[in-house]
């Protein structure tokens, strides 16, 4: 996993007008999860557990 800090040049201004009570800047949490694989239906690999790991994720990159 790795945490990549999203840049936005609209922060410190937005964090001065509003001024919240603390400023949390966005990251990007990138995963690489397994795959299917052949015979994932009859349980090889992770199976129908894969859709659990994938569950939790607002986005999906896929990279060949």
């Amino acid at each position: 996993a790795r945490r990549v800090p999203v840049p936005d040049e609209r922060y410190e201004y937005l964090c001065s007008y509003f001024k919240p009570l603390s400023k949390v800047p966005a990251f990007l949490n990138v995963v690489d999860i397994a795959g299917l694989v052949k015979g994932a239906s009859e349980g090889q690999g992770l199976g129908n557990a894969f859709l659990s790991h994938i569950k939790a994720c607002d986005a999906l990159f896929h990279l060949s």
